[in-house]
């Protein structure tokens, strides 16, 4: 026994002939992706530049804070 949507007596499309899938040869697509966003690049770039700006008055358990004696604090 088949379903009724294999039997090909009851149509339940207009469209008689299959969708052809998208083919893209020239894989522009893939190409733009590996590149990824600009915009994604730059904010994850500002990101990384503050928090190594602020990390840099850290001196507290680094070797130049040892030297200069600066103590940790409870919050570090």
């Amino acid at each position: 026994t088949k379903p009724p949507f294999l039997d090909g007596r009851i149509v339940f499309t207009k469209q008689a002939e299959p969708v052809l899938p998208l083919k893209d040869p020239t894989s522009d697509m893939a190409i733009i992706s590996r590149k990824g966003s600009a915009l994604v690049r730059t904010v994850h770039e500002k990101q990384s530049m503050n928090k190594s700006r602020q990390r840099f008055w850290e001196l507290a358990g680094s070797k130049l804070g040892d030297i200069l004696g600066v103590e940790k604090t409870a919050e570090q």
